[in-house]
């Protein structure tokens, strides 16, 4: 998986697959989980696939796997925001 950095603590996962938007990462570069260790980034790419997401789906710098708030049965990485169209149903 891609993440390019866009500023100090700000990081961009390019939009591929299935991604309707791309993925934010808000974090230093040592707050950013090991994708081997960690599949927090995995789910901010799975937020992004959602019908009806709009912008982005975006992490805070304390993300973490976890079942947080949970959306279409799936689970989200905590510490995470996305914002839907209601045109989208």
């Amino acid at each position: 998986m891609d993440i390019i950095a866009e500023s100090r603590y700000r990081f961009v996962i390019p939009r591929h697959g299935r991604m309707l938007v791309p993925g934010v990462v808000f974090a230093s570069r040592a707050l950013i989980p090991d994708p081997a260790r960690d599949r927090a980034l995995e789910q901010v790419v799975n937020v992004a696939e959602l019908p009806g997401i709009v912008v982005a789906s975006y992490a805070m710098p304390d993300v973490h796997w976890g079942y947080g708030s949970r959306s279409a049965e799936s689970p989200r990485p905590t510490s995470a925001a996305a914002v839907w169209s209601p045109r989208a149903g």
